[in-house]
């Protein structure tokens, strides 16, 4: 079952949902899943071409996942060096992300390739079921792009 939908709405708005976030699994030479990042990736592209307004993404009910998958898709949506997570550990700071890069005595990870948004605005449907990398890509968005991004639903 696919992990997303893609389609545009009225007024050449593109939207997108995503149901969990999944990599893509290799058992023997069966391959049992398309990663969502990689089915995101796909529908972006598909999206920018017949899209010119607002995206909304929709992570309504997605309890989570796959973390790497997450921040995958978080990625391609910020500006290239934007950082995606912050892991705290007991005495010290660790910035972490899709290609950590150490700076210092601390890791700074950053989104590496040019923003999938291209200039558009981004509307974020959660609720209450929104968790774990749901709200990993919700707050990474949030923190980037600031107002950039409309949250709408409830927050956990």
């Amino acid at each position: 079952m696919p992990t997303l939908y893609a389609d545009t709405l009225p007024g050449a708005v593109g939207y997108i949902y995503i149901s969990q976030f999944v990599g893509t699994d290799i058992e023997g030479e069966i391959k049992l899943a398309e990663g969502t990042d990689k089915l995101f990736m796909k529908a972006s592209t598909w999206l920018s071409t017949v899209s010119k307004g607002t995206w909304i993404l929709d992570l309504r009910g997605n309890g989570g996942g796959l973390i790497t998958s997450a921040l995958n898709i978080a990625g391609s949506l910020l500006p290239p060096g934007s950082p995606l997570i912050q892991q705290r550990a007991r005495d010290s700071v660790v910035d972490a992300t899709l290609e950590p890069v150490e700076t210092h005595d601390t890791l700074v990870g950053a989104s590496e390739m040019a923003s999938a948004l291209n200039g558009r605005s981004i509307i974020l449907l959660q609720d209450r079921y929104s968790a774990s990398s749901s709200e990993i890509v919700i707050s990474a968005l949030r923190e980037n792009l600031g107002s950039g991004v409309r949250t709408l639903g409830e927050t956990s």
